[in-house]
């Protein structure tokens, strides 16, 4: 079989398993939609649909935020990252992320009100996933940026609790906003700085194209994040009135 055989093989694999997992998503948003657990609150102010779609972020930043770590941990020494390293365990699960992000992307559309937020987050999922799919390298660096859906667990839950109106000086509150401090410090202001730190020493052995792109994309997300971390902050650790109204308009805002 010819290289060009391999590549069409390989595209074809890929493109079944990234369509697969875009449906197995929406698949998980109407079994969620139509079996899943409400609150009293979200029923009572008819928020279904904001609901549902946290939930499946939800159930998405589990499945991707195990499978991350599963594949760092293939990796335990840092200096067997290069550009040549391309696990199948990590290809696989930056193509089922990739799913997602079609998924959520044509959620997103349906909305009548269009959040280009969101959207231009979803455009960074598709050219870095994009980029390392098609060229079968770099899948252990963005490996690292996908740790930053541990995080995500905590910051989907901190939704959940704000629309079910959990009382925020309740134990499991408050626990919850702390995790998601310290987890969103490491695995994804943490994760984004280090990789565009590793890019740029890097930058002589990879092509122009590749570098351009992880550069873009990171600090496009480092600023994103810098910049939730300090919302996150003011929402949840202050308590003048000001801030706490402000802190109720973030919780109806923070997606993925």
């Amino acid at each position: 079989m010819g290289p060009s055989s391999v590549h069409e093989t390989n595209f074809r694999s890929d493109a079944i398993l990234i369509l697969s997992a875009t449906l197995l998503y929406k698949l998980l948003h109407f079994a969620l939609s139509s079996y899943g657990p409400v609150s009293s609150h979200v029923a009572s102010t008819g928020k279904h649909l904001y609901w549902f779609n946290i939930m499946t972020s939800w159930v998405n930043s589990i499945v991707i935020g195990i499978g991350a770590v599963y594949c760092f941990s293939l990796f335990p020494d840092m200096s067997e990252f290069t550009f040549s390293k391309h696990h199948a365990a990590s290809h696989f699960m930056i193509c089922v992320c990739l799913g997602y992000f079609i998924y959520d992307t044509m959620d997103c559309l349906r909305e009548p009100k269009v959040d280009k937020v969101i959207l231009f987050h979803h455009f960074l999922g598709f050219l870095t996933c994009g980029t390392i799919i098609f060229s079968h390298r770099y899948a252990t660096v963005l490996i690292v940026g996908m740790l930053g859906e541990v995080n995500s667990f905590f910051l989907h839950a901190r939704q959940l609790m704000n629309l079910s109106r959990v009382s925020r000086d309740s134990l499991i509150y408050k626990l919850n906003c702390l995790i998601n401090i310290l987890t969103f410090i490491v695995f994804r202001i943490g994760t984004s700085g280090w990789i565009f730190v590793w890019f740029i020493g890097q930058r002589k052995e990879a092509a122009i194209i590749y570098t351009t792109v992880a550069v873009f994309s990171s600090v496009t997300w480092l600023c994103g994040n810098l910049l939730l971390f300090f919302q996150l902050l003011s929402a949840d650790f202050s308590r003048s009135k000001q801030k706490i109204e402000y802190s109720n308009l973030l919780n109806n805002s923070l997606a993925d």
